[in-house]
Parts: structure tokens; sequence; C-alpha cells
């Protein structure tokens, strides 16, 4: 026998049960922490995105010098806010996000309405392609990061089954 089967011999039903509700416990705040994350990795991938769309030549001969200097101020500030609210909640991400997107809105309608940006490219997409970087992106990040929750997640329920079996198999011995 494994010490795992060894070990879960002397669990009682009610020790059984608590372990299988704290990891009950722990699934939904692992999931609100994943998509705190998730929001705020959004908001910082937003500002860069509009930081580096606001240094663009193209951009800066479509929109006054006020409003490209206006622009990064905020993008500043909302930077510094970040680096200081790191430990936020998803809502104050998600609505300190909105709030960039009602700011950058005039700005990129009026980008757009003069012929801005090639090919339909976002923000993101066109930064890349101007620098022709070889590392992965924030995105491409992020999925990796959720790609990894959701395998440390696999592997608890594959132990966790593997002591259900063992408890199991030592109940009809």
């Amino acid at each position: 026998l494994s010490p795992v089967c060894l070990a879960s011999h002397d669990l009682s039903k009610e020790e059984i049960d608590k372990m299988v509700n704290e990891a009950e416990t722990f699934k939904d705040e692992d999931n609100k922490q994943k998509d705190r994350i998730a929001a705020k990795n959004s908001l910082e991938s937003y500002i860069f995105n509009m930081k580096s769309t606001l240094d663009q030549e193209e951009v800066k001969k479509k929109l006054s010098a006020e409003e490209i200097s206006s622009g990064q101020s905020v993008l500043q500030a909302a930077l510094k806010w970040l680096d200081s609210n790191q430990l936020g909640e998803k809502e104050e991400f998600v609505d300190k996000q909105k709030e960039l997107e009602e700011m950058a809105r005039p700005m990129m309608s009026k980008i757009y309405q003069q012929g801005g940006q090639t090919g339909g490219q976002s923000c993101g997409q066109e930064q890349r392609s101007s620098t022709d970087q070889k590392g992965p992106t924030i995105e491409e990040v992020e999925l990796n990061n959720t790609n990894l929750l959701f395998l440390s997640f696999f592997i608890f329920i594959i132990i966790f089954v593997y002591i259900q079996i063992c408890i199991i198999y030592l109940i009809n011995e």
C-alpha cells in the first residue's frame, strides 16, 4: 500500500468530509483570485497598449499635442494607481479600465475617422508588429497562467480521487 493509502486509513468520515468541504471553499477562492488577476492584467495590458498607441508617429499626426499629453498623463496616473493597488478587487480594476476606455473613446474615434490604424489591428497587434517582438504577448502569458491554474486543479482532483480509491480499498479489506 502507498503512504497516501496508509495515511488515509486513519482518517474518519468527518475528517474526509471536512477536507472535501475545504477543497470546495478553496476552489471558489481560487476562481475569485483568477478573475481578479485577469481583470488586473487586462487593465495593465490596456494601459500599455494605449501608451504604445499614443507613441506612434501616425497617431501623433492625427491628434493634437494637448490630446496626446492629456492621454499620456491619464495613462501614467492609471499606471501609478495600478502599482499602488495590486491587491485591489476585480471590480476596481474593471471600473478603472472602463474609465480609461471612456477617456480614450474620443481620441480613438478621431484616429479612426482620419484613417488611423491599418488593417483593423488592435493597439496590441499594431504595437507588436511595429516592434517585431520575439517574446509572448500579455494575452499569451495570461493564457499560460490560466493553463497552469487548471493543471494544478486537475492534479488536485487526481490526488483527491486517488485518496478516495485508497479509502474504499481499505474499507473493503
